[in-house]
Parts: structure tokens; sequence; C-alpha cells
């Protein structure tokens, strides 16, 4: 029954205030009880075959690696916060990248906009690189439903991009309103 000696465990503790020399010692007795528990189910189970003397081996083995075990603490968030999530939009290259995908993809946060010189643009440039074998990415190698960026929409396209921020225009001043 040999492990390795740099064995580590990861712990997410539930309670913060709990200093960690306190938890390294609480868990080094909890793992002494359990594997104390267990060579003595082992031996009562099968006492010719693991005597009390493998048993006194395996315990002074396994204590051995107890003292050696690393545990290290995960910190864990309060309950009901989450990870601030980054925001993928906010500085969009309004130029045409010529070694990214050419597809367009439809963006809430710039669904009509400006670049510099005062050109409108609708959606934005995909950000993944271009393929080995064209101007695509590997998604948008398959389909391309906005079209390419560098071409000017179709206007069904328009259609589709002015009818959704209209709608979020609308939407926005609905809730400023209340």
């Amino acid at each position: 029954m040999s492990t390795d000696t740099n064995t580590e465990i990861n712990i997410t503790p539930k309670q913060p205030s709990i200093t960690c020399k306190f938890q390294d010692k609480l868990i080094t007795i909890l793992l002494d009880s359990q594997i104390r528990n267990l060579l003595n189910k082992i031996h009562n189970m099968y006492p010719t075959l693991f005597t009390a003397e493998d048993m006194q081996h395996e315990y002074t083995h396994l204590l051995a690696q107890i003292t050696n075990l690393k545990i290290s603490y995960v910190p864990k968030l309060p309950t009901g916060t989450k990870r601030p999530k980054k925001d993928r939009n906010v500085n969009i290259n309004t130029t045409f990248a010529t070694d990214k995908c050419r597809a367009r993809v439809f963006s809430s946060k710039f669904v009509i906009h400006t670049d510099t010189s005062g050109k409108t643009l609708y959606g934005r440039q995909c950000k993944n690189k271009k393929g080995k074998t064209g101007d695509y990415c590997g998604l948008h190698t398959k389909h391309c439903p906005h079209g390419n960026y560098d071409v000017t929409p179709s206007g069904a396209l328009l259609a589709h991009f002015e009818a959704y921020a209209s709608k979020a225009n609308s939407a926005i001043a609905t809730t400023s309103a209340k």
C-alpha cells in the first residue's frame, strides 16, 4: 500500500474564519482516525492475511505519508457573488484586420456604430484568426450568416441590424424613463 510522498490535496474551506494551521491539524486527525478504522476493519475481516504486525507496519507507513501531505486551500467566493466577466467588446477595433477572419458577427454592444472616419459599421469583425485554408476561421468557413465585415451588407441584413438597434434603443429609453 505505497503512495507518492508528494501528495497534494486541494480543499475549499466552507468557513474562512478557521485558520489554516487549525485546518491542517483537523485534517490530519481525521485522516489518522479514518486510517486506523480502515486498517482495523481489514484486520478483523482477514486476521490471517492481514496480521496485527502488518496493520502496525501499514499504519506507520501511512502516518508518515500524512505528515508529508501538502494541503493547499482554494479560496471560495462568498455565496451569491460571481467572478466578474471580462467584457469582450470594450476595445473593438473598427479597422479591418487582415490577419483575422473576414466574417461579420452580430454584437449587441456594437450593432450600428461609426469608425474614426465617420463610416457606419454594422456588427463587428470576427476576432478569430484566419484558418489555414482561406479567409475565415473554422466556424465561419462552414456558416457566415452576416456576410463579410469589409463588404457593405445587403438590404435585408441592414434591416436586421437596424431593427435590433431601434428595439434596443427603445428598451434603453423605456428603462431610463422609469
